[in-house]
């Protein structure tokens, strides 16, 4: 599973907020790019959502999270060779 959203949003400078279970905290470092929240933690999630109001800290994620992407963006053809790369495994180990 490749998390676009999450892709979306560092293209755009906006940190994400993932679960610890998710794909997608693959694709986030937490504390740098965005935060990781405890899955089925409601407070977890609060205080990663807390942290964000601080317009600062928040820039400053997002503004990693932007660097981090363009560094090294992922192409549609980059996305869907790798997509294919993996469903290859998924069809050889059923």
């Amino acid at each position: 599973n490749a998390p676009l959203v999450v892709s979306e949003a560092a293209a755009l400078g906006v940190p994400a907020i993932v679960a610890d279970t998710s794909a997608a905290k693959e694709r986030v470092a937490d504390g740098l790019t965005g935060r990781h929240f405890r899955s089925g933690d409601g407070l977890s999630l609060t205080a990663a959502l807390t942290l964000l109001k601080n317009g600062r800290l928040s820039a400053a994620l997002g503004a990693e999270a932007y660097r981090d992407y363009w560094s090294s963006p992922q192409p549609m053809a980059r996305h869907l060779a790798d997509l294919e790369r993996v469903y290859d495994i998924a069809v050889r180990i059923a």
